[in-house]
């Protein structure tokens, strides 16, 4: 139950701040929700297909390296359209920690996912890089720098690239070691050198 705790004081200080538009964020009545033990799983770590016209999101969510590195499964997980703030999909990761989605969208989202002892996110741009991608604590630093840019209106949504987003988790690799994730503060400053060290992803840091 402490940990229950942590994550819910760590998702009111961080994630809703940084998403005024997304504070409710979960089950939204827009969101198509789904397991991710359903048939679209295709067994492989992350990849990408297209299911009716739409792009299936799929990979695993896991813990930071030094926090263990397990795999975050039975967790809610939603997908955030960051042009528009609004969430485009709701679900569960396997026992896995597999994570699975379809989604109109092809310009830059975010994955977040929640139920462990702190949140793991990542970002996405469907069009760029394919829709398969796994999250850990490098990509939640990354996740929460372009968030953070794009809410601040630094940058706008449709600029989170692929080549931006790449950036962002260049500088938080370098810095996801020291980051205490318990802490939304360390998590946070973290996000914010890591913005510093490549103007919000326009070029890799030093």
């Amino acid at each position: 139950m402490a940990q229950r705790g942590l994550w819910s004081r760590r998702e009111v200080l961080t994630m809703t701040a940084l998403f005024p538009v997304v504070a409710g964020c979960g089950a939204s009545s827009s969101a198509p929700t789904v397991s991710s033990t359903a048939a679209l799983a295709t067994g492989s770590s992350a990849g990408q297909a297209t299911v009716g016209g739409k792009s299936l999101l799929l990979g695993r969510a896991f813990l930071p390296s030094h926090f263990g590195g397990a795999a975050v499964g039975n967790a809610a997980f939603r997908v955030v359209d960051l042009e528009t703030g609004n969430t485009v999909f709701t679900g569960l990761t396997d026992g896995n920690g597999q994570y699975t989605a379809l989604v109109t969208v092809q310009s830059s989202i975010a994955v977040i996912v929640t139920g462990g002892p702190f949140r793991v996110s990542g970002l996405m741009n469907p069009a760029q890089q394919g829709g398969g991608k796994d999250f850990n604590g490098v990509t939640d630093i990354a996740c929460q720098a372009g968030v953070t840019a794009v809410n601040t209106k630094a940058i706008g949504g449709a600029q989170l690239t692929a080549g931006r987003i790449q950036n962002l988790e260049l500088a938080a690799a370098q810095l996801s070691q020291t980051v205490d994730f318990f802490s939304a503060a360390s998590v946070t400053q973290a996000a914010n050198l890591v913005r510093q060290l490549t103007n919000d992803g326009a070029n890799p840091p030093a």
